[in-house]
């Protein structure tokens, strides 16, 4: 076995394309994969996950979050990286926040 977890999860009906529920310009949208999809190995996937998925676009959503609670959060997050950085304005930093 030369996936890179020790378990492959079986792949199921529920993971097929033609089950998943959001498709937008045929980019299948936060598709419902097996757990393990993006770590293994090619040989070691069931053929028809190979033939269902390969070459096949999807976009997985993540919500993006930087913990800073506040300007000054974000200021002295940014600083323990790099003490000569050159933030943004508070005013810029809230309208993205």
């Amino acid at each position: 076995m030369s996936s890179y977890d020790d378990e492959i999860t079986k792949y199921e009906d529920k993971h097929r394309p033609q089950n998943q529920e959001r498709i937008v310009e045929g980019f299948y949208i936060n598709p419902v994969l097996r757990s393990g999809f993006d770590n293994t190995a090619n040989e070691d996937r069931d053929p028809q996950e190979i033939s269902d998925w390969w070459g096949r676009p999807f976009i997985l959503e993540r919500e993006f979050s930087h913990g800073d609670d506040s300007y000054h959060d974000y200021i002295k997050r940014l600083k323990s990286y790099n003490g000569d950085f050159e933030p943004e304005s508070q005013e810029s930093w809230e309208k993205y926040c």
